[in-house]
């Protein structure tokens, strides 16, 4: 198969939708490698920090745990003191990784503060967008592990694609024109529909699945 001609839809018909040509070809090993190296050189300072900054809290937040379990205070108090402490840093966790990728994803460099910035309207939105795709990979798992596979691999980066693109919830699913994984996906439903005729009904039915989205 050619990278250089990729058709998410072979059959010519618009049910996926034009896809943005910088992403038609997909970039070998190396070339993702090296284009990761100079960004992650570019921007050393901000992704060090936020990374400091989320060790930092864990690490807060894992002693004032030990410490409140290690003091003579009520289990009731020290259950909630704790709940309150893990939410917390659970919050703050998802948001230095938000931030992460706003610092990568900016044209242009950005400081630590800004890439906060730019995230703290996004947490639940991260949330939701790795709820549903958890949902919708694990259902198509137990149908069949093929549609698993593809569901994982279609779905892998819809949170980066929601905090780049700013989709929600099942928007930010379904807005794969821009995604290498799904005109894959319609490669591969291009070849099988010409072997389909070879399989039973009761397999065919079940990887069929894969195109109901």
């Amino acid at each position: 198969m050619n990278e250089d001609t990729i058709n998410p839809n072979p059959e010519g018909s618009n049910e996926v939708g034009d896809i943005d040509p910088k992403y038609k070809k997909l970039k070998g090993p190396m070339d993702l490698l090296k284009d990761a190296w100079n960004k992650y050189i570019d921007r050393m300072s901000t992704l060090i920090s936020i990374q400091a900054i989320q060790i930092l809290t864990v690490g807060a937040a894992a002693g004032t745990l030990y410490g409140i379990y290690k003091t003579d205070i009520n289990v009731i108090v020290a259950t909630s003191i704790s709940v309150i402490i893990a939410i917390i840093a659970i919050i703050f966790i998802t948001w230095t990784k938000i931030a992460i990728v706003e610092a990568v994803a900016s044209e242009n460099e950005i400081g630590v503060g800004e890439s906060f910035g730019l995230g703290q309207h996004k947490i639940l939105s991260f949330w939701w967008v790795q709820i549903l795709s958890t949902f919708f990979v694990a259902g198509a798992i137990l149908l069949f592990i093929i549609p698993g596979i593809i569901f994982g691999m279609w779905f892998a980066f819809a949170a980066t694609v929601m905090i780049v693109e700013g989709k929600k919830g099942v928007g930010g699913l379904n807005d794969k024109q821009g995604i290498r994984t799904r005109s894959l996906a319609w490669n591969l439903r291009s070849n099988y529909s010409h072997r389909s005729n070879q399989l039973d009904n009761q397999r065919y039915y079940k990887f069929s699945f894969l195109w109901l989205f």
